[in-house]
């Protein structure tokens, strides 16, 4: 099968992008579709038992739990402070960092390797 340079150079890209996207459809896709499907079942997890289909009851049972919605509050209340706080020390870290006049080069790669190494 021969195919003209340009024909080729129009599929070159898609055929990179290929191994990626098979990727992010098996890993990421998929599990939220199934994730998705078994949450309006109560799902048996011993093999050649059926799982029931019960709708929305999962979720009524989740919004209508105190200890969720506590821990929901909880969790966006941890979003909400941590992230903004977080971004503004890391940027009166960079401006302290590159303002230092020597060895700046030297400070900045403590500060990453740092933060590579500890995570």
């Amino acid at each position: 099968m021969n195919i003209g340079f340009k024909t080729q150079r129009k599929i070159l890209p898609f055929i990179f992008l290929l191994p990626a996207l098979v990727f992010f459809i098996v890993f990421q896709i998929y599990p939220l579709i199934k994730g998705l499907q078994m949450s309006f079942y109560n799902w048996e997890l011993l093999p050649g038992k059926t799982s029931q289909f019960i709708g929305l009851q999962n979720y009524i049972n989740a919004f209508t739990d105190p200890i969720f919605l506590r821990a929901s509050k909880n969790t966006l209340y941890y979003a909400l402070v941590t992230v903004p706080g977080q971004m503004i020390l890391a940027m009166i870290a960079a401006v302290l960092l590159n303002a230092l006049p020597r060895g700046r080069g030297f400070s900045v790669f403590c500060t990453i390797s740092r933060s590579l190494l500890l995570g």
